[in-house]
């Protein structure tokens, strides 16, 4: 039996969804372990203190960029912000240092993710950081740490979001809005998890993007975001709504091709809307890494049919 880091228990490991290589895909991976860094002595929380450490230059204006990096990702694994990075420190080692020395007084803060043969850091920003940057900075700071850290699952979900984010910038297609909505708490109203908006060579494409993971209550989840997409399509004559003028389209971000089979194949109800599967195990095939899903003509059959996101 192996127990996720969220509850959901998964008692045969031989029913993890996998890669066509048979392995599983890091970030839905349920059998990982999830372990919060330690601080060393309590964050820095008297403003006072923060703004000495910055006029003596123990926290600098490198450590300020990560600091928006963070803000602007919400959540990213080393290797993401080790590369986001590149413009400040030349050298990723680099990254890697200052994250740990600032992370163990709360200034970063994070958790790392391990399983046999694989162990990363993931990184958030800390509450040091946010209450500088809310309290002296005057920036208006959307993620909380602590919400971060207690439902790591959800933060690892947005830095698969985050995979996808970073090919399409390196395109060349920088979002022109990004917006992350969790599920930090129980019983809480359904939104997109993430919206962002992208510049195409047909116009405005509005992306809401869901991420599925087979760690927590998968079907549960796509069946209540597509109630929520039905009703804001119903409430807009018909059509998807966009956040700007274009189209809108939605994507199920989930690990593997496994995964579609078996979210499809089990799920009572799949609606005419407009979607897509994004797949983790061919996100370096991008933008080949999607599909169209239907349900079959017999029970627990699904039709797949890859689809080309050039347009991105």
């Amino acid at each position: 039996m192996v127990n996720s880091s969220d509850g959901v228990l998964i008692r045969d490991t031989s029913s993890i969804w996998r890669a066509k290589d048979g392995t599983i895909p890091v970030l839905d991976d349920p059998t990982l372990v999830l372990t919060a860094h330690y601080w060393e002595r309590p964050p820095i929380l008297d403003l006072n203190v923060t703004l000495r450490r910055m006029q003596r230059g123990e926290i600098g204006s490198p450590d300020l960029h990560l600091s928006e990096l963070l803000m602007d990702w919400y959540c990213l694994t080393e290797k993401q912000i080790r590369k986001l990075s590149l413009s400040v420190f030349d050298k990723e080692h680099k990254t890697a240092t200052r994250l740990r020395m600032l992370q163990k007084i709360g200034w970063f803060d994070g958790f790392w993710i391990e399983r046999e043969g694989y162990k990363e850091n993931v990184w958030i920003q800390g509450i040091a950081s946010q209450q500088y940057f809310s309290f002296v900075a005057g920036v208006n700071v959307e993620s909380n740490p602590m919400d971060m850290l207690n439902h790591r699952q959800y933060s690892l979900s947005i830095c698969a979001i985050n995979d996808f984010r970073i090919i399409i910038e390196d395109r060349g297609n920088v979002p022109k809005l990004v917006k992350y909505a969790p599920l930090w708490k129980k019983n809480c109203v359904f939104n997109p998890f993430c919206q962002m908006v992208v510049s195409t060579k047909k116009g405005s494409l509005t992306l809401y993007i869901e991420r599925i993971i087979q760690s927590w209550h998968p079907l549960s989840i796509m069946r209540n975001k597509l109630a929520m997409y039905e009703k804001m399509t119903a409430d807009n004559q018909g059509q998807l709504p966009p956040l700007e003028k274009g189209a809108a389209l939605i994507v199920w971000s989930v690990g593997s091709i496994e995964a579609i089979k078996a979210l499809v194949s089990s799920i009572d109800y799949l609606p005419d809307l407009p979607m897509v599967f994004l797949v983790d195990e061919l996100l370096q095939d991008f933008p080949h890494s999607f599909f169209i899903a239907k349900k079959g003509r017999t029970l627990g059959e699904v039709d797949l049919q890859a689809f080309s996101m050039d347009l991105l």
